[in-house]
């Protein structure tokens, strides 16, 4: 077996590692004309749609705000309110912040 390089007639002489690379792009030589018709995308470009079939019922905050507010300006306190629409104060705050921002946008 030859060494790799130069032979003495100015030729170049190849390994048998290349020769076994030769031998398997021969195999593959069919794929040759085929070309990526489009580029890559990456998952922020790729257009995605989905159908909404069932629409969510509204949060519950958003379903007392109104009633929450018209309270608060009847005076009664947020702990109140709660115990009166039978939800938890947490739930009287979002509402009471919903409709600012809703409403007032603030």
């Amino acid at each position: 077996m030859e060494e790799r390089g130069e032979g003495g007639d100015g030729r170049f002489s190849a390994g048998e590692d290349e020769v076994r690379t030769l031998g398997a792009l021969r195999r593959f030589d069919c794929f040759a004309w085929w070309t990526r018709s489009q580029s890559i995308r990456t998952e922020g470009e790729v257009p995605f749609e989905a159908a909404l079939t069932e629409l969510s019922k509204a949060p519950v905050y958003q379903a007392i705000a109104e009633q929450a507010a018209h309270l608060h300006l009847l005076g009664m306190n947020p702990n109140r309110i709660a115990v009166h629409l039978g939800v938890d104060r947490t739930t009287v705050t979002r509402a009471f912040r919903w409709v600012r921002s809703h409403y007032l946008g603030m």
